[in-house]
């Protein structure tokens, strides 16, 4: 089907592979024109380990690819490695056209409105996802202050001297938020949208991660672009940051993210979904455990420890009760950052007054960014079951659609901290790499 629907969509554009110009969308419009090297970046972005040297292994599976080669006679393995990046360019440079930002805005709204929805949020009148989004996010930040104050016992504001709390607040400016993608195979700032991976798989790429039914059919959440939102001190150095995706990073601008960005919990596999309901939603685990138990023994303490070491294999439909609560969590990047300044200032004015040693060490890490994850675990979000593993997986930030290359930077990690190196990129730099402006 998805095959099928690619031709039919490139019919229906009237992509022609003889010749180069801007194409008619469906609305009658007048696409921009995408440069060659536009078309060969996003192979080597975002293909990652299934392209092999010049495409040749990709090409061969992509069905809509063979076809036109059929078509026009050509025989890729006898191709010059130029040709074959011209090739790729005519076929794949067209379908990036509509991924412009203008075309974008009213889809984002329209594609955040749906998944806060699957996610349980009551939407009444509103059309716009961001409009929800913002009303949501505010009454989460509420409810979650309470609960902080709930667990430390705070029935009012602590009264610590002027200057401790001027201390405070001047430390607590300094953390702001770093919005991180990792890759392993770009060398270069990105010169292309980054595409979710339902995107790409409406191009005939073949499945990623998030395209499994535990994040398409379970969470729906395939639909967009994924940053870790990685805390750190202005006053301090940027944020380093390496994991299972790759140790090179991709820097979403700050402001952008506060306009088009969502904050979600980290959720990936069915032991993060498990992790975040044990530490935020317990009554809701409890339920499905209950369910999941039928025809079991009746030890619940047995059956939780069975499948806390199954949860790759619990059924999807069993993970509801989470899922319709997973809209109690979701936040605006401003209020989240609010959210981390607002228990640190609590968990602080607590501190100044009952461990001055502990109170100088947290104040310390605001103000150099070492041990701040730690910081913010013990004294921030851990408190309140959304940070687990150290403080590694708490919420992320999550952009619909695709995100735009100018509001993107490109950081490497130093080899040396990381002793088993940065795998290469599996796109080799062929002739058309060599035309594009090395500092971009």
């Amino acid at each position: 089907m998805v095959i099928r629907r690619i031709l039919i969509t490139l019919t229906l554009l009237g992509l022609s592979f003889n010749a180069a110009g801007s194409k008619p969308s469906c609305e009658g419009q007048l696409l921009p024109p995408v440069e060659p090297e536009v078309a060969i970046r996003f192979l080597s972005e975002t293909l990652i380990m299934e392209v092999k040297a010049f495409g040749d292994f990709w090409a061969r599976e992509h069905a809509p690819f063979r076809h036109f080669l059929r078509e026009n006679g050509v025989d890729w393995a006898r191709l010059p490695d130029g040709s074959k990046y011209d090739l790729l360019a005519r076929f794949f440079g067209p379908l990036l056209a509509p991924y412009h930002e203008k075309y974008l805005k009213d889809a984002r709204a329209r594609q955040l409105l749906d998944e806060l929805i699957h996610r349980g949020a009551s939407h009444g009148r509103h059309k716009d996802g961001y409009d929800l989004l913002k009303l949501l996010s505010r009454q989460n930040y509420l409810r979650l202050i309470r609960i902080f104050k709930s667990q430390m016992s705070l029935s009012r504001s602590f009264s610590i001297p002027k200057e401790l709390s001027e201390e405070i607040d001047a430390a607590l400016n300094q953390l702001a938020l770093a919005f991180i993608h990792n890759t392993t195979s770009l060398d270069r700032r990105p010169t292309f949208p980054l595409l979710s991976a339902q995107e790409l798989l409406k191009m005939g790429i073949s499945e990623k991660l998030n395209t499994k039914p535990f994040n398409s059919e379970l969470l729906k959440t395939h639909g967009n672009v994924y940053f870790f939102a990685v805390p750190y001190s202005r006053s301090g150095s940027f944020p380093k940051m390496s994991s299972q995706y790759g140790n090179i990073s991709i820097v979403l601008n700050e402001r952008w993210a506060q306009q088009w960005g969502w904050m979600s919990p980290f959720v990936m596999y069915p032991r993060d979904l498990w992790d975040l309901g044990a530490h935020a939603f317990p009554e809701e685990l409890e339920q499905i455990i209950l369910s999941l138990s039928r025809g079991r023994n009746k030890n619940f303490k047995a059956d939780a420890d069975y499948f806390s070491s199954h949860a790759d294999s619990i059924p999807l439909d069993a993970w509801h009760p989470i899922v319709a609560s997973l809209h109690r969590l979701d936040m605006n990047p401003e209020d989240y950052l609010q959210l981390l300044r607002e228990t640190l200032r609590l968990s602080l004015s607590d501190l100044a007054t009952n461990n001055e040693s502990e109170y100088k060490r947290v104040i310390n890490s605001l103000n150099t960014g070492q041990e701040l994850a730690d910081v913010i675990h013990k004294y921030s979000l851990g408190r309140l079951g959304i940070s687990f593993e150290s403080g590694l997986r708490s919420l992320e930030l999550k952009i619909p659609i695709a995100v735009p290359p100018g509001v993107l930077e490109m950081r490497f990690d130093s080899l040396t901290e990381f002793p088993s190196g940065r795998r290469s990129a599996p796109f080799p730099k062929g002739p058309m790499f060599f035309k594009m402006n090395p500092d971009l």
